[in-house]
């Protein structure tokens, strides 16, 4: 196991935690509503929970699992800041044959030190600006080069924009 892939390991499972903790959480907050027979809101309530999970319904869908862990943990460190993050890929991207294609073993770590720079400026913004922000993220394949974008917004206004793109030609 490379040490990217035991930081991966170990960072997944401190957001594992957290996570069960938060929907120990949500089950008290539903129950809570259930036993007020406050059952519309008890419904609302799940809608919002569930709803902010998609963007880990797309993660856990992408075929390559250094990137998925990478975003996965982006994801949630943006929840935490209360960021609202989307995400977008090519349908080709949860497939086993495309990452075999267009991804080496040695972009793993240029991904995760991306995914960690856009971080760290994106809870500086988050903690500056105090305000609902949104994150998005775009992963897109253009003539071979695997490219990912991180844009953060506030108000409709762009407070970063970041892109890594990678191929066998681009010096990593």
């Amino acid at each position: 196991m490379s040490d990217l892939e035991l930081t991966l390991l170990t960072e997944q499972l401190h957001w594992y935690k957290l996570q069960r903790h938060d929907f120990m959480n949500h089950w008290q907050v539903m129950m809570g509503y259930l036993q007020l027979k406050q059952n519309e809101k008890a419904l609302a309530y799940m809608h919002e929970v569930i709803n902010g999970l998609t963007v880990e319904q797309k993660i856990s869908q992408l075929a390559q699992p250094i990137v998925a862990a990478c975003l996965l943990g982006w994801v949630i460190r943006m929840r935490l800041e209360s960021v609202d993050v989307h995400l977008g890929y090519p349908g080709e991207m949860k497939d086993d044959v495309y990452w075999q294609e267009n991804w080496r073993k040695k972009y793993a770590e240029r991904f995760y030190a991306f995914t960690t720079e856009c971080l760290q400026e994106a809870r500086v913004k988050a903690q500056k600006y105090k305000e609902h922000m949104a994150a998005e993220i775009t992963l897109k394949n253009r003539n071979g080069i695997f490219h990912c974008e991180m844009m953060l917004t506030c108000r409709g206004i762009v407070l970063m924009k970041k892109t890594l793109g990678m191929s066998e030609n681009v010096r990593l």
